[in-house]
């Protein structure tokens, strides 16, 4: 038996190793998300960093020095009761999630752009979008063959957008998408299609983005593309977590 009440929201009780008084202990060092706690330097080990509860906050400063922000020890800006932080590295949870687009005339486009979500991040830390797609059917094959011919057809009528991507990955973009086994189509080199996260008044994911793979697995961009429950994105908002 163990138990870990969680009193105070920076995680500074101890843990209860014999709540049913046995004199048994059990020892299990799991703390807050992404945390497990060393006895005998008495610090939470976060991946990253190291976060001493009993200050509520990391030992080591924040990589991104003060673009980070002004205190850059701080524990998800001192909000643990809505946000957390498994990688010590940004914060996730709510207040959560950006606007899923920019202000644009329509969600699909093949114009890239950059998304900026302003604050201290801004905008040594933003990412470009290089079109946003519109997919058909339900599950993760249907949408990327669907998002891979709206992409195809697109490329040969807009040459602005073939340029830009022949020019990111080094290749005839077109001919390099047609290479895969059986003449399939397969994704640009070094990008990736991305569920944005969608409205509550949708219950489908309706498009994606064609982002960079560094983008897409930058763990700096986390709460922005996996925000939800468990980082997960839009894809799995539609399966219900």
């Amino acid at each position: 038996m163990w138990r870990w009440d969680q009193a105070e929201p920076f995680g500074s009780n101890p843990a209860d190793e014999d709540p049913d008084a046995n004199s048994v202990a059990f020892n299990l060092p799991l703390r807050l998300p992404g945390q497990r706690y060393d006895q005998e330097t008495a610090l939470h080990y976060n991946h990253f960093r190291d976060y001493d509860a009993a200050i509520g906050a990391y030992k080591q400063s924040d990589p991104l020095g003060l673009i980070a922000g002004i205190n850059t020890y701080a524990y998800v800006d001192g909000a643990p009761l809505f946000h957390s932080d498994p990688l010590g590295l940004q914060k996730r949870g709510v207040p959560a999630r950006p606007p899923l687009y920019p202000p644009l005339r329509s969600p699909t486009t093949f114009e890239p752009f950059t998304l900026n979500f302003g604050g201290p991040r801004s905008c040594g830390n933003c990412f470009t979008v290089y079109a946003v797609i519109p997919i058909r059917g339900t599950v993760r094959s249907t949408h990327r063959r669907s998002a891979l011919q709206e992409l195809e057809e697109n490329l040969k009528q807009n040459p602005s957008l073939r340029r830009r991507l022949n020019q990111e990955c080094g290749c005839d973009v077109l001919s390099q998408m047609r290479s895969g086994a059986g003449g399939s189509l397969i994704n640009p080199r070094g990008f990736e299609f991305h569920h944005p996260i969608f409205p509550s008044t949708q219950t489908t994911s309706t498009h994606v983005w064609l982002i960079r793979t560094c983008d897409h697995r930058n763990p700096m961009y986390q709460d922005i593309l996996h925000g939800l429950p468990g980082g997960r994105g839009g894809l799995g908002q539609q399966n219900g977590f």
